[in-house]
């Protein structure tokens, strides 16, 4: 996403990379990146099943309510507020949601 590598036959480009540097090229590429992270409705992630238990946990299942439904499945919260890519920040006691359990080591969240 970020590399300069066929910038010249990208048929989607419309910026003339011949005339620009390297270093042009490598500004140009990541503020794409940035935008295109910036208007993202949501950040998924990869987590470490052994990063939801213990004392140094930072995820936590949450405990689903009796008489609530549930329809999103299982959801986790973030104990600890986290930087996210851009700088923005994902509030502690945030809520997302498991998309794959495929690995029994790993879990995908969204948030």
């Amino acid at each position: 996403m970020t590399g300069t590598g066929f910038l010249d036959t990208d048929p989607l480009s419309t910026i003339d990379h011949i005339a620009e540097t390297f270093d042009d090229n490598r500004e140009a590429c990541g503020a794409r990146v940035f935008g295109f992270l910036d208007l993202l409705s949501s950040y998924s992630q990869v987590v470490l099943l052994s990063a939801c238990s213990g004392s140094y946990a930072l995820y936590e299942l949450q405990q689903r309510r009796y008489g609530t439904s549930n329809s999103q499945g299982l959801t986790y919260i973030n104990l600890r507020s986290m930087m996210l890519p851009g700088g923005s920040t994902l509030p502690a006691r945030s809520i997302g949601r498991v998309i794959s359990i495929d690995n029994s080591d790993y879990l995908i969240i969204c948030w």
